[in-house]
């Protein structure tokens, strides 16, 4: 993993950490009381959990895509969202009608996803990866080749 781009900054490795309570604790010790602003794309119950708790006073937290119904609804600290005055928006993800733009900016090399994959497998693993899913598996994402 490359260093962060600035001091303000913090990499956090959450496979060390043990559930969302430590993982939002390690956010507020390195940004110095809490993240103004947390975003979870995953759709898990225990990340959106932590990104909420990891949240500065007057925060916001973005949720996007659905949470899996299987799991029921997730337990929301609304006590911590009511006494830190905290924001949480959803997103239900990116319009179709907006999907020009973005290629436009991929293109331009503005936006670069590539940099979000750190793992490549073949197809033959893909059956192993998915079964490890429900676990810590570090940052970025993993490209699955045929």
């Amino acid at each position: 993993m490359s260093s962060p781009p600035s001091a303000a900054a913090a990499w956090l490795d959450g496979r060390a950490l043990d559930g969302p309570e430590a993982v939002a604790e390690a956010v507020r010790e390195a940004t110095g009381g809490g993240a103004h602003l947390s975003l979870d794309a995953l759709g898990s119950h225990a990340t959106c959990t932590a990104s909420i708790r990891s949240l500065h006073r007057r925060g916001r937290h973005v949720q996007v895509g659905l949470l899996p119904a299987a799991q029921g609804h997730p337990a929301v600290p609304m006590d911590l969202v009511i006494a830190y005055e905290l924001e949480l928006r959803g997103s239900h993800g990116m319009p179709a009608h907006a999907y020009p733009e973005l290629l436009r900016l991929v293109t331009a090399g503005v936006l670069r996803p590539a940099a979000l994959v750190t793992r490549t497998i073949g197809l033959a693993d893909a059956p192993r990866a998915l079964a490890t899913m429900d676990g810590p598996t570090g940052g970025g994402m993993c490209l699955i080749r045929p």
